[in-house]
């Protein structure tokens, strides 16, 4: 025991000699953790558990690339959407999304939140039922008549205490 003690004390002493080595070390071991932690957190939601979609073994993401302008991924302009769902015979169906950021107003402080505009049937395809209320109606998607949203269960408990009866504006 008495030898652990000795070699510490060399250690902490030697350490202490060498401050700018030691702190080179130390934030190299640091940062180094950080970054493992970090990549194995990511590696971990996504490839360790399951999406939690029924039949998630037969959804697929389409995305358009574009290799002349080294563009590997790129938004799906709405027409080739609609020519994939009219031409494709692979599918039993296509649902189509759009990822945003909006400010929400109106009965609190504004907040900054992600939202998704998403074609009707989205729900539907990934097989989700909301806990309260209804998904979208084919007619959701007719201009004028596209003006309903579904909360996340997060911003509903966040922003409106998980009551029913209140409504966004």
């Amino acid at each position: 025991m008495r030898n652990i003690w000795l070699d510490i004390r060399y250690g902490a002493r030697i350490l202490w000699k060498h401050r700018l080595a030691t702190l080179v070390c130390a934030i190299a071991l640091a940062l180094g953790i950080g970054a493992n932690t970090a990549i194995f957190s990511i590696a971990e939601a996504f490839l360790l558990h399951p999406v939690p979609f029924e039949n998630a073994d037969r959804i697929m993401a389409l995305v358009d690339t574009r290799p002349e302008q080294t563009i590997d991924m790129n938004a799906v302009a709405p027409a080739t959407y609609f020519d994939w769902q009219k031409e494709a015979r692979s599918f039993e169906q296509f649902a189509a999304y759009e990822w945003d950021e909006s400010n929400l107003t109106g009965d609190r402080e504004p907040q900054k939140i992600q939202d998704f505009k998403v074609s009707a049937n989205f729900f539907s395809l990934l097989g989700v039922k909301p806990l309260l209320g209804r998904t979208f109606y084919a007619e959701s998607e007719e201009s004028g008549k596209d003006q309903e949203i579904i909360l996340s269960y997060g911003l509903w408990e966040r922003r409106y205490a998980s009551d029913p009866g209140r409504r966004p504006l």
